[in-house]
């Protein structure tokens, strides 16, 4: 009789498997004999030890090892004729159930399927899209920020502190007239206006000049990073050691060549390299925004069970992820106590996605083509010396080769998903596009 497949919770499913006592015993004579004329034990020559003397040494694992096929081969028949899409190979146990007919094993089977993913209408979906333009002004603020990052500091006496002025001072702290740790220095170095120090500090220090002293009071934020300070009230007492200016260099063909090893290079290409820098940032900007745009617009769309399964491993991603970062950081977090639990939510929609995605793909032929992945590999190449060598190995590499197929099967999504949906185009700045304050 065809064992009945049962429905448990959600995609949970569960068969009786039943296997042939006969069948499982005459296999388990043919291969005990098999194995004992190969076996050498001690005391005997290879194929003459006592046949009981095989089977009490290695009858068990051997009897397993049939049951186990036997439990395959028949499971495997269920899941055919059923044509039932198992999420995981299924965690077999002897049944409890009670039953006279000694004439077979029984065992219970538990497994997983896939969902039906029934693909929305599209046309009633309503998505952003992200747009962007550079305009000259933004060349004008890279371009100012190179020149930052050539600039010198000069040291001025007399020189009132202003913002972008680098400030070397001694201080000494003191909370409740007792001083604390990190509350002291002889001598300090920072840039004014970068935010390395408390507001309140940096204000204090404005409109200072070299060898001046000044006392004040700074209150450290209640969330503040050492919680030995966090909003307590600190009496600092300062004296400036120096003060340097932020010099920049001129913007002429001189500074341009500091960036190319060209002899003709100049401003103008500076300024067209710049250009096509930013070109290619935006895009990838505005490519990884629309993505999560239409994700988090597919994540809405989500109306079937997910396999517990898979939110499981995906949560165990996440957790590792997570630690490799912290631990990236030489973080001294205990990360042992971390729970599972926070990722849950997270799993299950990334896991939900990507069962729509893989639907998506399928049903609408939008798997990556050799041609795009070729195409992926001469943009990520283009700009690395000898680029024909660096695709060949990118397309050796399996894992990146992995990699690149799905970044290229989620952009053939989104723009799939872009030419059926209600669409809205809404502009994103410069500023805020690059993450700018």
């Amino acid at each position: 009789m065809q064992p009945v497949i049962e429905s448990l919770s959600g995609l949970k499913r569960r068969v009786v498997l039943e296997v042939s006592v006969a069948n499982v015993e005459d296999k388990f004579q043919k291969q005990l004999r098999d194995f004992a004329k190969k076996t050498k034990i001690s005391g005997f020559r290879p194929g003459k030890a006592p046949i009981n003397m095989i089977e009490r040494s290695h009858g068990f694992s051997i009897r397993q090892d049939i049951i186990s096929g036997e439990l395959s081969d028949t499971f495997e028949k269920v899941i055919k004729s059923e044509n039932i899409n198992i999420v995981r190979m299924p965690s077999i146990v002897p049944s409890k159930k009670s039953t006279e007919n000694n004439e077979v094993l029984t065992f219970e089977a538990t497994f997983e399927i896939y969902p039906e993913v029934i693909i929305p209408d599209f046309s009633e979906v309503s998505v952003i899209r992200y747009v962007s333009e550079i305009k000259d002004e933004d060349v004008n603020k890279t371009i100012d920020f190179l020149r930052q990052q050539k600039s010198s500091f000069i040291s001025r006496k007399n020189k009132v502190v202003s913002e972008g002025d680098k400030v070397t001072l001694s201080f000494i702290g003191s909370i409740d007239d007792k001083s604390f740790q990190g509350g002291s220095s002889d001598s300090f170095s920072f840039i004014v206006g970068k935010g390395k120090l408390l507001p309140d500090f940096e204000n204090a220090v404005l409109g200072m000049i070299d060898n001046e002293e000044k006392v004040f009071n700074v209150t450290f934020p209640d969330d503040y990073h050492d919680k030995t300070t966090a909003g307590k009230t600190a009496k600092f007492s300062i004296k400036i050691l120096e003060v340097c200016e932020n010099i920049l260099p001129e913007l002429n063909d001189d500074f341009a060549k500091l960036f190319s090893h060209e002899k003709l290079f100049n401003l103008d290409m500076l300024r067209q390299e710049v250009l096509d820098s930013l070109k290619r940032d935006i895009s990838f900007r505005l490519k990884n925004r629309n993505k999560k745009s239409v994700m988090d617009a597919l994540s809405n769309l989500i109306n079937f069970d997910i396999p517990e399964v898979l939110i499981e491993d995906e949560k165990n991603n996440m957790l590792s992820a997570f630690k490799d970062r912290i631990k990236s950081k030489n973080s001294s977090d205990n990360l042992d106590s971390i729970s599972l639990d926070i990722f849950s939510e997270e799993a299950k929609k990334r896991v939900g996605v990507g069962l729509l995605v893989s639907e998506l793909s399928n049903k609408n032929n939008l798997l990556p083509t050799d041609e795009q992945i070729v195409e992926y590999f001469k943009l990520v190449s283009k700009n690395y010396q000898d680029s024909d060598k660096l695709i060949k190995q990118y397309l050796s590499d399996k894992k990146h080769y992995s990699d690149s197929k799905m970044l290229i099967l989620e952009d053939n999504v989104v723009n799939y998903i872009f030419s059926l949906a209600k669409v809205t185009d809404e502009v994103v700045s410069f500023e805020d596009l690059m993450g700018i304050q």
